[in-house]
């Protein structure tokens, strides 16, 4: 590919991958069995080989290749748009909530199930709600998301996944501002664009992860444009929209400051408010979370050898597992935040470390937590964790008996770490590729 533009391969690799995609809906039962991972399962080949084009650099940049990228990625997520969600039904607890909230009832007090909320039932939405004795574990503002999407369009699972899918875009768009600024080739984002896993649990599913990023990008973006006050404001609502983000305050807490953390508080406050004078019990704000945290396992790695040997000292090693885990993220985050020289880049690789070691070290890995690191990817390219967001999808096995299948854990996670292990430099100069943008972790 020396010195010749991408945009040909590109062309083939995009029609490629929209005309599997599209295949998804002549599958019978797509969305109740593993054959509907298939197209997205495939769609990691041409990914993949474009991945190691575009990793050579031996071509020159022209405004075409990064226009074909776009183009191809929001086709993408438009032909997946229509489909029913495959093995998933986060979804339809959006709408509930969306549907609560339209009726003046706070999500917060009520589980789906009690008997309070038997007038809001239905036979298309209630029946699908995952663990619907636990009240929402949704921030305010994604209740505000859920809310706008409900009064605009109720019960449709087509507009909440548009809705969503928007921000995506905004993802994208904050994507290649963040490179540009950084003087980074605009083109990697190509690495979030087009990632299969990325489309099957945004554009598929639906899940609000896109509007959580599209803050915390955001907020980052506003930071090296020296708008610190701004970027609090985002930042309050990356966490308002999902809690993930409060792991990386203390990262930002230096470049914003005093007055930027401030408006997290404020912000946090202002969206909270509405809620708490509402509920008996303050508490109750975060009774789903609180289940959520204490009692949710979903195919864990780390996180699952290290309760091994807790399990010897300790009765309940589970909780005292999260304790220590949760203990070892903070205590990286707040040494990489003491020593931040408060560059420009070293923001976005300690915001990919800890991202890294909270989906590690986490009790639930959804494949959809990976696109918590998936966009800083772009920015830092980092091989072994791409091809994770492929092995994550090996987690939908959990759907054939219904239970935890370890085996199919040690792949998943072996394979990851046997690259981390080998070196990802060493990985590179076996393909015959060079550094992208920056140096490699």
């Amino acid at each position: 590919m020396s010195d010749k533009s991408p945009v040909s391969a590109l062309l083939w690799a995009g029609v490629a991958s929209e005309i599997v995609y599209l295949s998804v809906y002549t599958i019978e039962d797509y969305t109740t069995t593993l054959k509907g991972l298939i197209p997205f399962v495939l769609c990691f080949i041409p990914y993949l080989y474009l991945l190691c084009i575009f990793l050579r650099g031996r071509y020159v940049p022209d405004g075409q290749t990064l226009y074909w990228i776009i183009l191809f990625s929001i086709l993408f997520q438009v032909t997946l748009l229509p489909g029913a969600p495959v093995l998933d039904d986060d979804i339809f607890r959006y709408i509930w909530d969306g549907r609560v909230l339209a009726e003046g009832i706070n999500p917060y007090r009520y589980a789906p199930a009690d008997i309070s909320l038997k007038p809001l039932r239905d036979d298309l939405i209630y029946p699908e709600i995952n663990y619907n004795y636990i009240p929402t574990i949704y921030p305010p503002f994604s209740q505000v998301i859920f809310y706008i999407a409900y009064l605009v369009g109720p019960n449709s699972i087509i507009l909440m996944k548009s809705i969503i899918t928007l921000f995506n875009i905004l993802v994208v768009w904050l994507i290649v501002r963040i490179l540009e600024h950084l003087g980074m080739r605009k083109e990697m984002v190509f690495v979030y664009a087009w990632n299969p896993m990325m489309l099957k649990e945004v554009s598929n599913s639906g899940h609000i992860e896109p509007v959580m990023m599209a803050f915390v990008l955001l907020s980052v973006y506003l930071i090296l444009k020296k708008r610190v006050l701004l970027s609090g404001v985002s930042l309050a609502l990356a966490i308002l929209s999902k809690v993930f983000p409060l792991f990386l305050l203390p990262l930002f807490a230096r470049r914003i400051g005093l007055k930027g953390m401030v408006m997290v508080v404020a912000v946090g406050g202002f969206f909270y408010l509405p809620f708490a004078i509402s509920i008996p019990d303050i508490e109750g704000l975060f009774t789903g979370l609180l289940v959520y945290s204490r009692y949710w396992i979903f195919n864990p790695g780390p996180f699952d050898l290290l309760r091994i040997p807790i399990s010897w000292i300790a009765d309940d090693h589970i909780m005292v597992t999260r304790v220590v885990t949760t203990g070892i993220i903070l205590a990286v985050t707040l040494y990489l935040a003491i020593r931040d020289d408060l560059s420009e880049r070293i923001l976005i690789r300690n915001i990919l470390v800890t991202t890294g070691l909270v989906i590690l070290l986490s009790p639930v890995v959804d494949p959809w937590y990976l696109l918590w690191i998936l966009p800083f990817l772009c920015l830092y390219v980092h091989i072994p964790w791409i091809v994770f967001t492929g092995l994550v999808l090996l987690s939908y096995l959990y759907y054939l008996e219904g239970r935890d299948v370890v085996s199919v854990r040690w792949v998943e996670y072996g394979l990851f770490f046997l690259l981390l292990l080998y070196g990802n430099k060493r990985l590179l100069g076996l393909m015959g590729l060079c550094e992208p943008n920056g140096r490699f972790l």
